[in-house]
């Protein structure tokens, strides 16, 4: 396929996005916040992955938002996709997300979009990666605990954080995180996994 450039839609003369998903910075000359004139080169802009899609930070000093995220999908198919039905979503045709030529996207309704990701199978993925998730959460779940006072003096050992969720009616959540070190407390406690502990109970 011939690489076609188009201008962004309220990025003109700033930047353009080609029909294999490329994005342009073009040749202008910008003012820094010090007042010091900058000349930017044609230039191939550099994308992110978020999640399985590129995604670029498009600039303009005058706009309402100077830095505004894009994902290079949706870049490409308004400036290379007839949208006639006024479709609010993109489908990648062949399921894989960072494939952004233009032959690959369709515009879409939500609905659409639910239909084609089960029936791409990646309804199963995000599916099959919640079951693990949940596994290891219910494995975590079930460790000893150990209940301390802010001093570190033991309180209490827990046979399973599930229990201490239970009988004390704290947030599980909070628990966990002050097992790994993420909070000081929960509940007013210190928290540790009994296999963590660095001395003899």
């Amino acid at each position: 396929m011939n690489e076609e450039w188009r201008d962004i839609e309220g990025y003109e003369g700033y930047y353009q996005i080609s029909n294999i998903g490329e994005v342009k910075s073009l040749e202008r000359v910008i003012i820094k916040s010090n007042g010091i004139k900058q000349n930017v080169t044609n230039h191939i802009m550099k994308k992110v992955n978020i999640q399985g899609y590129w995604q670029v930070v498009l600039s303009r000093k005058d706009a309402k938002k100077p830095h505004k995220n894009f994902r290079v999908h949706r870049l490409v198919a308004k400036a290379f996709i007839p949208n006639p039905d006024c479709k609010p979503d993109i489908n990648h045709i062949n399921a894989i997300r960072n494939d952004n030529r233009v032959e690959n996207l369709e515009w879409c309704t939500q609905k659409e979009n639910i239909q084609h990701a089960w029936k791409s199978g990646l309804c199963e993925n995000v599916r099959e990666k919640s079951i693990k998730r949940c596994s290891i959460l219910g494995k975590r779940n079930t460790k000893k605990v150990v209940q301390l006072d802010r001093d570190n003096n033991l309180i209490k050992e827990w046979d399973s954080m599930r229990v201490a969720i239970k009988e004390l009616n704290i947030d599980e959540s909070n628990i966990s995180h002050s097992c790994r070190d993420i909070r000081k407390t929960a509940g007013g406690y210190k928290w540790k996994f009994k296999e963590a502990m660095a001395y003899h109970l």
